[in-house]
C-alpha cells in the first residue's frame, strides 16, 4: 500500500498525481488502479492473500480517489515516504522515522498516516497513551500544523484521529520531554517499570517475565500444621 500510494502521489514521480480536481477523477481511479496492479503483480502467483489484499484495495479505490479530490480543496501532497532525522536535545536524543505524507497549505504541513488495521481512537492520542501522532509532529517542526490517520477499511475511506494546532504542539512537547527524561533514566541506570495496563499486556511477548496474570489472583493459604500432621 504505501508503495502503491508513494507512486500515485509522488510529486517528483512523472506518472504522479499530487493533485486531483473532479474532473480528473475517473483517470485518476484508472491510474490508480494500474499502479496497484503492476506493484501486487510481482506477489500475486505464489501469494494468496496478497490476491485478497489486492481485490480488497480495488474496491475501495472510488472512494480513496473521493476524498484525495475533497482533501485537495485545501492541501496538496508536498511529500511522501519522508525519512527524517532531528536531534531531540543538543548532544543527546536523537529521533527518527518515517512519515507516510506530508501535506502543504500556504506555508504550513499536515502529516497524514494511512492506516489498513487498527488505529489508535482520538481518547487514546488526546490522553497521551498513543504518541505516533505526536511523534511525527515532533520530528518534522514548527510548521505541521495537523497530523492524522487515514483509515484505510474494506468498507471505504474516513479519516480517523486527529490532532491540530494547540493540542498538537502541547503533545508534540509533551512526548518529547518524557522520551529525553526516560532516556536519561535508562542512562542512570534506573529500571524500567512495567506498564501494567491490560491492552498494553495483552501484547506484551514476555509476560511471563512479569507474570502480571497472577498479580490479582488469591493467593493459596497454606496450612503448615496440617501439612506437618500429614507427613508425621
Amino acid at each position: 500500500m504505501h508503495r502503491i500510494l508513494e507512486r500515485f502521489h509522488d510529486p517528483e514521480n512523472p506518472g504522479a498525481m499530487p493533485a486531483i480536481a473532479p474532473e480528473q477523477r475517473e483517470e485518476a481511479a484508472r491510474r490508480l488502479e494500474r499502479i496497484s496492479r503492476r506493484e501486487f503483480r510481482r506477489d500475486l502467483e505464489d501469494n494468496l492473500l496478497h490476491q485478497g489484499w489486492l481485490r480488497r484495495w480495488l474496491d475501495i479505490v472510488p472512494a480513496y480517489i473521493d476524498w484525495c479530490i475533497a482533501r485537495c480543496r485545501t492541501w496538496r501532497p508536498a511529500a511522501v515516504e519522508q525519512r527524517i532525522e532531528r536531534a531531540l536535545t543538543p548532544g543527546g536524543v536523537t529521533v527518527k522515522g518515517r512519515l507516510d505524507r506530508i501535506d502543504r497549505h500556504d506555508g504550513t504541513h499536515a502529516i497524514v498516516d494511512y492506516k489498513t488495521g487498527a488505529a489508535p481512537a482520538q481518547e487514546e492520542v488526546e490522553d497521551g497513551e498513543a504518541v505516533q501522532l505526536p511523534f511525527y509532529a515532533l520530528l518534522s517542526g514548527d510548521a505541521v500544523v495537523r497530523s492524522e490517520y487515514l483509515l484505510l477499511e474494506k468498507n471505504g475511506v474516513r479519516g480517523g484521529a486527529c490532532l491540530e494546532d494547540e493540542d498538537l504542539i502541547r503533545l508534540a512537547q509533551a512526548t518529547g520531554e518524557r522520551l529525553a527524561s526516560l532516556v536519561e533514566q535508562m542512562e542512570d541506570g534506573a529500571p524500567l517499570p512495567a506498564w501494567g495496563d491490560e491492552k498494553t499486556c495483552d501484547y506484551c511477548p514476555v509476560s511471563g517475565v512479569c507474570r502480571k496474570q497472577a498479580w490479582d489472583a488469591p493467593h493459596p493459604v497454606i496450612d503448615h500444621e496440617a501439612q506437618a500432621n500429614d507427613i508425621s
